[in-house]
């Protein structure tokens, strides 16, 4: 939603013909089942054969914070994230783990801090300075820009991807053709996460 949200206005003025019908399930979508015609997931391209999946947004993801904090306390070394409150959400319980494993930090205990329901509370915490967030680039970028978030270690590949997914029989809906084009072009508009920091 975060990525989704900010740029939707401009399909809805490419196509003002398509009506747009939003929610959010935890569960696994089934398309027939669920009357969703086009789904956007993070994760890894794991559908059944029957289902067309693109990916039109890779995922990096790195630590980030209100500059507030890192005024308060350093944030030189990915190290120094020991003497900050770190904060974790349910939607993402392992990006932590993932992240120092990735960047090879020790000495920071993936599992301390404040764990949040939503990825949006973990943010508002975050940009309110309670602790650092791990922040999935495309989902913090316009936050980062605005100044609200800085990422004082920038951001690494976590190996995720934006899909958008649609059943094979629906592949020449033209409303799916043009909500799925629209993505891809929207994905590829997106400012990378080169040099944010």
């Amino acid at each position: 939603m975060r990525w989704l949200m900010p740029r939707l206005h401009q399909f809805k003025a490419r196509h003002p013909d398509i009506d747009i019908h939003l929610c959010a399930p935890d569960s696994p979508v089934e398309f027939p089942r669920d009357d969703i015609t086009v789904s956007i997931r993070t994760g890894r391209s794991d559908w059944p054969e029957d289902i067309v999946q693109e990916a039109f947004l890779d995922e990096e993801f790195g630590p980030v914070c209100s500059p507030d904090l890192v005024q308060r306390g350093p944030l030189v070394h990915p190290e120094d994230l020991h003497y900050h409150t770190l904060l974790h959400t349910d939607t993402r319980k392992h990006a932590w783990h993932a992240w120092l494993r990735l960047t090879g930090v020790t000495g920071v205990d993936p599992t301390a801090g404040q764990r949040f329901e939503t990825f949006y509370f973990l943010l508002q915490a975050a940009v309110s300075g309670f602790g650092v967030a791990i922040g999935p680039h495309p989902l913090v970028a316009d936050d980062v820009a605005a100044g609200r978030l800085v990422a004082p270690f920038g951001f690494v590949p976590n190996g995720l991807s934006m899909y958008v997914s649609y059943p094979k029989a629906r592949a020449t809906d033209p409303q799916v053709v043009a909500f799925r084009d629209w993505l891809l072009e929207a994905g590829r508009a997106s400012p990378s996460a080169d040099g944010l920091g």
